[in-house]
């Protein structure tokens, strides 16, 4: 009645992986594990998208659940002398968790404005031991795998000028197997300012980015401080004869 367009579809899919392990995995050096063992899955997913059109607004809601059952998962672990990284076969990994996205868009004007946000909650649990003595890494998170991790975007675009300003939060993750130390969460905000130029048969994008704004100290890896606050400026030139 108040000519919006809706629609509503669901989805589902079970499929099997096998993974071979790769050159880096059976002989990198130091750390290449020459016996490890292929990795097998079992997967399934199902999901929901709704979305509606009216007038000059898109709205969209997309929420996915999931498992996946891993045997031989190989996984790198760094090793408590030297620093040393090498593959491992967890024999028994369950994956279980949801995603929810939701976009919107709409034009005012001359204006497109458009905003997005996804939340990623991710169980990966570690079911056997490493051997048959190892009772500290059973059922616990992987490491560096966060079990909450989420990003918002809000963007514009008007009479050749783009900008984008996004937040992504990544949080509380392991360092080894045993869940005994972890990483603090962070979140990270980076802006982006892009210009097209049109000129007879000259088209030129300039663009210009900033990455952690705030200035935030965090850690992909432990021990491993990655940039604060930087920036980069892009000129991209097209001649079209």
């Amino acid at each position: 009645k108040d000519g919006a367009i809706h629609k509503v579809t669901w989805r589902a899919l079970a499929g099997s992986g096998f993974r071979i392990p790769t050159l880096n995995d059976r002989y990198w050096q130091p750390g290449g594990n020459p016996d490890i063992q292929a990795e097998q899955s079992l997967n399934i997913e199902s999901g929901a998208r709704w979305s509606v059109i009216h007038d000059r607004v898109n709205i969209s809601v997309d929420v996915t659940a999931f498992k996946n059952w891993m045997t031989d998962m190989i996984v790198w672990l760094e090793s408590a002398h030297a620093g040393v990284w090498a593959p491992s076969n967890l024999q028994q990994v369950h994956v279980h968790g949801s995603e929810i996205r939701g976009a919107w868009q709409q034009q005012v004007y001359k204006t497109k404005l458009r905003f997005n946000i996804a939340y990623s909650y991710v169980k990966s649990i570690n079911q056997k031991g490493l051997n048959e003595h190892d009772d500290a890494t059973v059922n616990k998170q992987l490491a560096y795998v966060p079990v909450h991790s989420g990003r918002a975007m809000f963007g514009a675009e008007w009479n050749g000028w783009t900008g984008n300003a996004q937040l992504s939060f990544t949080g509380k993750r392991f360092v080894a197997l045993d869940n005994t130390t972890a990483l603090d969460p962070y979140a990270l905000v980076s802006f982006e300012l892009n210009k097209k130029i049109h000129w007879e048969k000259w088209r030129m994008l300039l663009k210009v980015e900033c990455d952690n704004l705030f200035d935030i100290y965090y850690e992909n890896l432990l021990h491993r401080a990655m940039p604060g606050r930087n920036y980069t400026v892009s000129v991209f030139i097209n001649f079209k004869k």
